[in-house]
């Protein structure tokens, strides 16, 4: 198992070093629009689901939930954004021991038939544009309240298509990191903060004009699972993401910057200067976090409720809509399902978003 993890180490460190000219901001691999990509964490708004296995916050319950195998799809989605679409992701937890598993994912979307069209409106096509993930990864517990997960991935996409390169397949190799931390455990309620950043790798440089840039993106949070008594226990969350993206500056009139600093156009400087380079100083930094509030009931340890909400700023995404989810638990089986309701007349992709889901243990 050591060889196993060494190995792996020594991947993260090439990937980061891993250079490639074109890859695509992947809508759905990278959680661009805010939608979970596993079981038991679409029916919460993109947060983090402490009783399931999640596609972001990896290390969160990989060591406690068993050996299972899981699927969720969001079917179709054709509401006021646009060409029906469709998103499926299935993912795989092997427990090896008490201190060590193993994960894996992959996910498909396909973003529908899309017509091609000339500046004039005339149809000059049809394109079927798609995007494939696959990552695996390892959790590791390192302490007794401490878990840490690193994994890695391939990402292939055409959504950047057009008549012109409609057979053109991009990729990129990324690496994602996970932690969780229990801050306080009673017989009444268990406390705990995580950690994640996906999507690390240097892939096409950024700019103002390239569409093909793939943006780190981090989220934290706090989630609490208390037990209000033998059968109702609830599990209020608040999770912070954002995207590690430089913002642009503003320019006089002669083309110097009158506000904000010049965009870090490599990979590994956007990271850190995408915390400090907002025009508008602190209150534009702080609008450029999604908050995610969330709140779970479970029923007799059967019966899943949740209803949640993502609140990112209209300027920063628009990413404004509740979610709510049912699930059952079996010994074997675990069923769900979601539906997502747009709060913002902008945010039209959320209309009509439902999923269904289910997990297998092993």
């Amino acid at each position: 198992m050591k060889k196993a993890l060494l190995s792996l180490a020594l991947c993260v460190i090439a990937t980061l070093g891993f250079s490639q000219e074109k890859s695509n901001v992947p809508l759905f691999s990278s959680g661009y629009m805010a939608l979970p990509g596993s079981i038991g964490e679409f029916t919460s708004a993109g947060s983090v689901n402490s009783q399931g296995i999640n596609h972001s916050v990896f290390s969160l319950n990989s060591l406690t939930a068993g050996n299972q195998v899981m699927a969720f799809s969001i079917p179709q989605m054709n509401g006021v954004h646009g060409p029906q679409a469709a998103l499926t992701r299935a993912g795989v937890n092997y427990s090896l021991d008490e201190s060590t598993a193993i994960v894996a994912s992959l996910g498909y979307y396909s973003a529908g038939v899309v017509e091609a069209r000339d500046n004039e409106g005339n149809i000059l096509g049809t394109l079927n544009p798609n995007e494939f993930d696959v990552r695996i990864g390892v959790v590791k517990q390192l302490a007794d309240d401490l878990n840490v997960g690193v994994r890695l991935g391939y990402l292939s996409t055409n959504l950047g298509s057009s008549m012109n390169s409609a057979t053109i397949t991009e990729s990129a190799i990324i690496v994602d990191f996970s932690l969780d931390y229990v801050i306080k455990s009673t017989d009444q309620f268990d406390l705990k903060t995580y950690w994640a950043l996906n999507n690390v790798g240097k892939k096409s440089n950024f700019s103002e004009g390239n569409l093909n840039y793939l943006p780190a993106q981090m989220a934290m949070g706090v989630v609490m699972d208390y037990s209000l008594n033998s059968e109702v226990m609830m599990s209020p969350q608040l999770q912070l993401q954002r995207f590690l993206v430089p913002t642009p500056p503003i320019y006089n009139a002669d083309g110097t910057i009158f506000a904000g600093q010049a965009q870090n156009p490599s990979f590994l400087g956007s990271l850190f200067t995408s915390f400090n380079d907002a025009p508008e100083g602190i209150s534009e930094e702080v609008k450029e976090w999604c908050p995610i509030l969330s709140v779970q009931t479970t029923l007799k340890e059967k019966i899943l409720l949740n209803v949640a909400a993502s609140l990112e700023s209209q300027e920063k995404g628009n990413r404004q809509f509740i979610s709510m989810g049912v699930g059952y638990k079996t010994a074997k089986v675990d069923l769900m399902a979601g539906y997502i309701i747009p709060m913002s007349t902008t945010a039209g992709f959320y209309d009509n978003l439902a999923a269904i889901g289910i997990s297998y243990k092993l």
